[in-house]
């Protein structure tokens, strides 16, 4: 009875026994791995499906933020072209009343302010200018015909927006605008002043015509706004 025990008694002995004459099904570790390999699979579409919803709502962001750029730009625009209407508009009514202040006097499309007569008001090419900057105005620019018979119904020495001084010999406005014609030289003009150590870079208007004089020299001067 004891070796009969021995031999029916179950235990690892038995299962590897069993398994050798009854080995597992090859169909099941194919539905196995098939089944492994569905799993992967659909992780991978579920994967790829995120990605795509993540990336369309990206595109829908950078979409409505450039739509919302656009819009403010457009308000910006707009905005500013306001604002520069009402700057001309305002620049306009400032330049009509300083035409009507004492000393200014209207001609064509400008309007203009001669210094008096008098040897104390009388300054340099500089300090000519600069008064006039401070009166939101700049040295006269002649270039039409009309303004030179304005300049020379004076009667008057005055300072002119012209000068070489950047380079000599290239004369050029004030306002940036390089000198062309119509120009009204006086006959051996310019000259630079020959006679002078510190040279003529200066134009003035001198007995109906335009005469290079040293800056630092004193004279009248005639302001411009063009209108």
């Amino acid at each position: 009875m004891a070796e009969e025990d021995v031999y029916t008694r179950p235990g690892p002995t038995n299962d590897i026994y069993q398994t050798l004459t009854h080995p597992p099904n090859p169909g099941t570790r194919v539905q196995r791995n098939t089944a492994q390999h569905g799993d992967t699979g659909e992780s991978k579409k579920n994967v790829y499906r995120a990605a795509a919803v993540c990336l369309g709502l990206m595109c829908l962001l950078l979409s409505a933020s450039i739509i919302g750029l656009v819009i403010n730009n457009n308000h910006l625009i707009k905005h500013l072209t306001e604002q520069k209407v009402t700057f001309e508009t305002t620049l306009d009514e400032l330049k009509r009343r300083l035409c009507e202040l004492p000393g200014w006097q209207k001609s064509g499309c400008g309007c203009y302010y001669i210094s008096r007569v008098l040897e104390s008001e009388r300054k340099t090419w500089e300090e000519s200018r600069q008064y006039c900057r401070d009166n939101q105005s700049d040295l006269m620019v002649i270039n039409s015909k009309e303004k030179q018979d304005l300049v020379e119904s004076l009667h008057q020495r005055v300072w002119l927006g012209l000068t070489d001084t950047e380079t000599e010999g290239t004369y050029v406005w004030v306002d940036g605008t390089p000198l062309t014609t119509p120009t009204f030289w006086k006959n051996n003009e310019p000259n630079n002043g020959p006679y002078t150590s510190q040279g003529e870079d200066c134009v003035e208007i001198w007995n109906k015509g335009w005469n290079d004089r040293a800056c630092a020299d004193y004279n009248q001067w005639i302001c411009e706004i063009v209108m």
